[in-house]
């Protein structure tokens, strides 16, 4: 015998459910009592909770447009009077809802630990603002600031790891230490590499790349530090390749410097990156 299995989803459809209230006279007075119908059951006819979840989940979660949510439940089920203020209707609530799961997630994120934050700029009403981030493996907390450097000073204990923003040296004593983002170092390096073509940045990328697998290696067999001999030679290997990035800058032709203008000499991006490195905390 032999079997051949598809699997496959059902045919799509919505399903209309009909609450029926029974409205009773008194023979007596004539007054008229009329049943309850289940909570959330509030008009003649509405949209019911698993459509309205499925729409904050396309529209939160997969990040798609609230009128492309319409389309997208009106072409697999059909939802043809569905319209974008009702989906923007139902994040709002749904957002309401979770008030205390915003909270808990904060506090769980104030306890200490590695956290991670980043900023991210984007559009709110044609007008520029900033999306702050603070995970770690469990959680993930969102806000939007109109400011960037509104960073989350509230943090307190542990490690926060970023991207090197000033703001977050200067408005987050409350932590015990910062760390800097590899995948943003990474991220510069490539450009450095590529564009700038500067030969220090792929030696770089190299080590750090095999730093990290050394140290994901070490953790996998239980351990909780690199051998001081493995440690010691990555050291000495950083640090010769930020002293031949730096010599090949010092061997470059200053930029050119605007007329009037003030502070420090400009510098090329590799430059900045080396400096950074350099001072790593």
């Amino acid at each position: 015998m032999e079997r051949r299995q598809v699997y496959d989803i059902p045919v799509p459809r919505l399903e209309v459910t009909e609450h029926q209230a029974a409205i009773y006279c008194c023979g007596h007075c004539r007054a008229t009592t009329t049943a309850t119908f289940p909570d959330g059951v509030n008009a003649h006819v509405q949209y019911g909770k698993r459509i309205r979840a499925a729409a904050v989940y396309c529209n939160v979660q997969q990040l798609i447009p609230e009128d492309r949510v319409c389309q997208l439940l009106r072409d697999l089920f059909g939802a043809t009077s569905l319209c974008a203020a009702s989906v923007t209707n139902w994040v709002n609530g749904t957002a309401r809802t979770l008030g205390g799961v915003v909270e808990h997630i904060l506090a769980r994120l104030n306890e200490g630990g590695v956290r991670h934050l980043d900023e991210t700029g984007l559009r709110v009403d044609g007008k520029l603002h900033w999306l702050h981030s603070i995970s770690d493996l469990a959680f993930t907390h969102y806000r939007i600031s109109a400011k960037r450097g509104a960073v989350p000073s509230f943090l307190t204990g542990g490690t926060i790891v970023h991207d090197h923003w000033k703001s977050y040296y200067a408005h987050m004593s409350g932590v015990d230490a910062h760390a800097l983002c590899g995948a943003h170092h990474l991220r510069e390096l490539k450009a450095i590499e590529e564009i700038e073509k500067e030969p220090w940045a792929c030696a770089m990328s190299v080590l750090l790349n095999s730093a990290n697998q050394l140290k994901c290696a070490a953790q996998g067999r239980g351990e909780t530090e690199l051998p001081t001999s493995v440690h010691h030679g990555i050291l000495t290997k950083y640090m010769a390749i930020l002293t031949e990035g730096l010599a090949f800058h010092e061997r470059q032709d200053p930029l050119a410097r605007r007329t009037g203008a003030r502070g420090r000499k400009a510098r090329r991006p590799g430059h900045n990156l080396l400096v950074r490195l350099r001072e790593l905390p």
